[in-house]
């Protein structure tokens, strides 16, 4: 790809496309959350791509390919029935809220947990800052090695 004489952007949505052939979300609501959350506009998309590649045999480099036609159509129902996020795709938190509560400085650490944070509102569709708050009272990311947290993104 970095021969042909495409725009970064263009070249870089490509090859995210094709990373992620072969590889789907769990059918529970909160990893459907964090796929339609991080793919946006190409989620749909990318489970049509899918069928296709299922549907004609198709066998990309990347991914699993667990699941067939059928598990993959199912995938799709649940993703198009699936409500809007109820606060958007956004974080309802930045860094300055983050580090009053935490006493957190700037730095990778404090990106990483607001990172982790805002996979888990999207995971559990959370509505407000209050809602963070009790979440990030709730974890051990103190304990913890920031480099172990998750992050939002697809696949993880």
């Amino acid at each position: 790809l970095i021969e042909l004489k495409l725009p970064k952007k263009d070249r870089m949505y490509i090859q995210n496309l094709h990373s992620r052939f072969g590889t789907l979300p769990e059918p529970k609501a909160s990893n459907l959350r964090v796929f339609r959350s991080v793919l946006q506009q190409q989620a749909v998309q990318h489970l049509e791509l899918e069928i296709v590649i299922r549907t004609h045999e198709l066998s990309p480099s990347m991914g699993t390919y667990d699941g067939d036609v059928s598990y993959v159509e199912s995938l799709l129902d649940m993703l198009q029935r699936m409500p809007p996020l109820k606060a958007g795709n956004a974080s309802l938190i930045d860094g300055h809220w983050l580090m009053q509560r935490t006493n957190l400085g700037k730095g990778i650490a404090l990106g990483k947990l607001k990172s982790w944070l805002h996979r888990l509102q999207v995971e559990r569709d959370l509505e407000t800052k209050e809602d963070i708050e009790e979440l990030l009272c709730s974890l051990h990311w103190n304990e913890e090695n920031y480099h172990d947290w998750p992050s939002l993104q697809f696949p993880e």
